[in-house]
This record gives structure tokens, sequence and C-alpha cells, in this order.
């Protein structure tokens, strides 16, 4: 075809058709070689995907759910009305309805070793 384009006996306004017609002539022997080509869908594949989206989007539904759980837990741990420094953050986080500080100090001796200064 090269030769053909170069010599001239293509001419210039045929030459894209040309190409496509040989293409689709060689790439037709090659599709018939080959069965994983020769069987591929196009519905089929598009449905995969389809398929591949939905389940990594369930997949980071659960991961988001789950890592919500363990961080919320993790931070529970930190709030526990046994740890002075977990209760203490959380008094600091709060708004509004803070506990006395007399309530604090006293809840808080153990640390006051921390803090004589207190």
């Amino acid at each position: 075809m090269v030769e053909a384009i170069e010599h001239g006996r293509i001419p210039t306004e045929e030459i894209d058709a040309t190409f496509e017609a040989a293409y689709a002539r060689g790439s037709g022997a090659v599709i018939g070689e080959d069965d994983v080509l020769r069987t591929f869908s196009t519905p089929e594949h598009v449905a995969m995907i389809e398929k591949f989206r939905e389940l990594t989007a369930n997949f980071r539904n659960h991961r988001r759910l789950y890592f919500g759980k363990v961080v919320g837990t993790y931070q529970m741990w930190m709030i526990s009305s046994d740890d002075p420094v977990g209760c203490l953050r959380h008094e600091l986080q709060k708004k509004s309805r803070h506990k006395p500080v007399r309530q604090l100090i006293q809840r808080f001796q153990c640390m006051m070793t921390l803090a004589p200064c207190l």
C-alpha cells in the first residue's frame, strides 16, 4: 500500500478509505485466530466494568463504616471515664455545660504531681 501511494497508483483523496479497507481485512484475520478476540463481547465487557464499579463502591462504603467504627471505638477509649486525660480532653472539646473547675481539680488529683502550680 505504501508503494502504491508513493507511485501515485492510489489517489490522495482515497488514501483514508484504502487504509481503512486494508486494516479491516488484516484485523479480521488476526481476530479470527485469537480465541480471546474472537469471543469478545462488548455488552459482557461493559457489564463486567459496571459490576466492578459496583463492587468497588460497596467495598469503599464498608471500609468507611469499618474505619469509622474503629476510630469511634478508639475515641471512646480516649474519653473513658476512668482515664483522667481522656475526660479532660472531652471537657476541653465541649462548647457548653462544662464541669466546674473545682470538680475537675478534685477529679484529677493524680495529675497534680505533673502540674503542682494547680
